[in-house]
């Protein structure tokens, strides 16, 4: 089940309100909940399934750091991008341009099925109301 918030969002410029559904913040699940939930189904314990697990992740930073994308098959794939400043011309860009590596994740065509709402399983539930700001007061949200 997929738990949502409703958050009113005040416009900046005309003053008016709308409402809309974002996901609630329900929790994680961590690589020692999924290695005993594999561990239940299969002959293998739950030791060897984290240590698959780490293996999994440590290939996939290795990939992603070679420039590589990863596919994992119906989970999807994991492609490297980066972000960086400009430069007037083409030979002034450089590595030093820059700023940060990324990774872009896209889910599979299996996976967006089996997300699909009215598909099998996914089901919504109300969790929350948040109110919007009053729109002078949304620029210092957060802070």
């Amino acid at each position: 089940m997929i738990k949502y918030i409703v958050k009113g969002i005040k416009d900046r410029i005309s003053g008016s309100q709308k409402f809309y559904p974002q996901i609630a913040p329900t929790g994680y699940v961590t690589v020692d909940d999924i290695a005993e939930r594999v561990a239940e189904n299969c002959t293998l314990t739950a030791s060897d399934v984290k240590g698959i697990l780490s293996s999994l992740q440590d290939l996939v930073n290795e990939a992603i750091a070679n420039g590589r994308s990863v596919k994992l098959g119906d989970l999807g794939s994991f492609r490297p991008t980066i972000s960086g400043t400009g430069s007037a011309t083409a030979e002034e860009v450089s590595a030093d341009n820059i700023r940060s590596v990324n990774v872009c994740y896209r889910m599979s065509p299996a996976m967006k099925a089996a997300l699909t709402k009215g598909a099998p399983g996914v089901t919504f539930q109300h969790y929350a109301t948040v109110a919007a700001l009053p729109a002078d007061d949304a620029s210092t949200a957060g802070q």
